[in-house]
Formats: C-alpha cells, structure tokens, sequence
C-alpha cells in the first residue's frame, strides 16, 4: 500500500503553507485555535478587536477555508488508504472541516457584520475533538501496519 503520492505530498504542501501563513499573519489568540470558548469569551475577544485586527482576521479566515479544505483532502485520502473496506472513513475524515466551515464562515459573518458567535465554542470544540479521532485512527492503523511488518 502506498499512503503518498503525488496527490496526498501536493495537497499537504498547500496546507502547510497556507498555515504557516495564517500562523504568521494571523491574530493571537484566535477563536478558532482554542479548544473552547463561552460565548462571552467570544464576545470579549471579538470587540478586543481594534479595525486592523478585525482585517487580518477576517483575512486569516478566509485563508483557513483553504486551509480546511486541505486538511479534509488529506485526512480523506489518507483514511480511505489505510481503511479501504471502511465506509465510516469518509466521515471520520470530513466531519472535523464541517464543524471548522461551519465555525469559520461564522466568525467571517460575525467579523463582516460585528455580530455575536453564540455557543460557537461547542462547534469548535466537536471540531477538535472529531480531528482527533481522525488523527488517532491515522496514527493506530499506521502502527498497526508498522507492527505487522515486524
């Protein structure tokens, strides 16, 4: 079984450099980064923000849909790999960029229209949690593999 192919390297590539990116540019601190928030955290941090950091915000998360869209290719990709007779990969692998779309195109709408996220920290918080679990499937199937060859 080969993981990496010109595809998978290309695609990590891209989601690399679009998160070091956003890293760089990016405002401490950030909703999106913690694992959760209450909504008074949220509010408390979004009118934080002074007309500067409102842009680059609103930048970075507009580069974090790219970003998402990378991470769900790969974690896609890699599961169907590993898992080829699985049919729950593919949600396993897509269900953390739903809940990162659903909480990025929130804050854009918050930063766009200086509105309020509500109980967006759980969203964030299931977005964490199912990235996790995709990660430790990666991770288990590969040491699985790596002992098997032993």
């Amino acid at each position: 079984m080969k993981l990496f192919d010109r595809k998978l390297i290309t695609i990590l590539a891209i989601g690399l450099v679009t998160g070091a990116i956003m890293l760089r540019l990016g405002p401490q601190e950030s909703l999106d980064a913690r694992f959760y928030y209450t909504a008074d955290e949220a509010k408390t941090y979004l009118q934080s923000l002074d007309h500067t950091r409102t842009g680059v915000y609103f930048f970075t998360e507009i580069l974090d849909l790219l970003f998402l869209a990378t991470y769900s290719a790969a974690l896609y990709l890699c599961l169907g790999r590993l898992y080829p007779d699985r049919k729950w990969t593919t949600a396993v692998a897509l269900l953390p960029g739903a809940f990162d779309f659903f909480e990025t195109s929130s804050i854009l709408y918050a930063l766009w229209h200086s509105t309020d996220v509500g109980a967006l920290g759980i969203v964030t918080c299931l977005k964490w949690c199912f990235a996790a679990i995709a990660v430790g499937a990666i991770s288990f199937r590969l040491i699985q593999l790596n002992f098997r060859r032993v």
